[in-house]
C-alpha cells in the first residue's frame, strides 16, 4: 500500500490530509515529501443546521425514553474497530444510571460485525434522524480505534455535546480532553465506563463541555472555512 501512495503521489503537487498523524506518518515514511503534504481538518460540518436544539419530544415517546436518566449515543456501523464491544461492556456496568443507544447499520460480510442483541443497549439500526437522535442526547461516545475526522463526533459537537471518544488517530482531533469531553484509551472500557459516569453524575460539566464543542467546531470544523481552505489550494496550485 505505500509503494502504490508513492506511485499515485508522485506527481500530485498537494495532497491534502484530515488528521495531523496520517500526515506525519507519510512524510516520515517518505511517501511524500514535507512541502506536499496539506493539514485540511475534516470535510467539514454545516454547524447552521447542526445547532444547539431542544430534545425531540416525540422521537422520546417512540423509544420510550425515561428521561429521569441521562442518554447516551453511539453511531457507528456495527463493527469491532468501532469500540462496540467496549460500549457495550461500558453500558453493562453503568445499565441503571443511564439510557443507551446505538445507531448503525450492520456491516455485512466484515468479519468484525456485531450482531446487535444487547441486553443494556438499546439498538436501533440504521436511522436517518440524526440530528433528532443527537437532540435527545447528553452525551455522544464514540470509542473508535482510529478515524479520519469521524463526521458523528463534529455533528454532535455542532449541536453542544460532551463527547467522550478514544485519544486515537482522528478521534483526537475533534475531542479536547477536560475541554469538550475525555479521552480515553483505545479497548479500555474501564476507563470508557468511569468517563461516562463522570458525565453522568454531573450535568453542568455537559453543559460546559457541550458550549466548548459548540465553540470549537465553529472555529476550526465549520464547512464555510473547510471549502475556503480548499479554495485557496486550488488558488494556489492553479496559479503555479
Amino acid at each position: 500500500i505505500k509503494l502504490l501512495y508513492k506511485v499515485t503521489t508522485k506527481y500530485a503537487k498537494k495532497v491534502v490530509f484530515q488528521n495531523s498523524d496520517d500526515l506525519n506518518y507519510f512524510i516520515s515514511q517518505n511517501i511524500i515529501p514535507s512541502y506536499k503534504a496539506v493539514l485540511i481538518k475534516s470535510s467539514g460540518v454545516d454547524t447552521e443546521f447542526f445547532k444547539p436544539q431542544k430534545p425531540n419530544k416525540e422521537l422520546l415517546k417512540e423509544l420510550n425514553i425515561d428521561r429521569k436518566k441521562p442518554v447516551v449515543l453511539m453511531i457507528a456501523r456495527v463493527i469491532k474497530d468501532k469500540g462496540v464491544n467496549e460500549y457495550i461492556k461500558a453500558a453493562s456496568i453503568l445499565k441503571d444510571k443511564a439510557n443507551f443507544l446505538y445507531v448503525g447499520d450492520i456491516d455485512k460480510g466484515n468479519k468484525n460485525t456485531f450482531l446487535p442483541n444487547w441486553e443494556n443497549v438499546k439498538y436501533l439500526g440504521f436511522r436517518k434522524d440524526i440530528k433528532d437522535l443527537i437532540s435527545i442526547s447528553d452525551i455522544v461516545v464514540l470509542p473508535s480505534y482510529r478515524e479520519g475526522v469521524p463526521r458523528t463526533l463534529l455533528e454532535a459537537a455542532s449541536m453542544g455535546k460532551a463527547l467522550i471518544t478514544t485519544n486515537s488517530v482522528g478521534c483526537k482531533e475533534v475531542v479536547i480532553d477536560n475541554y469538550n469531553g475525555f479521552l480515553v484509551p483505545i479497548k479500555d472500557y474501564i476507563s470508557l465506563s468511569k468517563k461516562i459516569e463522570v458525565l453522568i453524575s454531573n450535568p453542568l460539566l455537559r453543559e460546559k463541555f457541550g458550549k466548548n464543542s459548540r465553540e470549537l467546531v465553529i472555529k476550526e470544523f465549520d464547512v464555510k472555512i473547510v471549502v475556503d481552505k480548499y479554495l485557496k489550494l486550488y488558488e494556489e496550485i492553479l496559479s503555479v
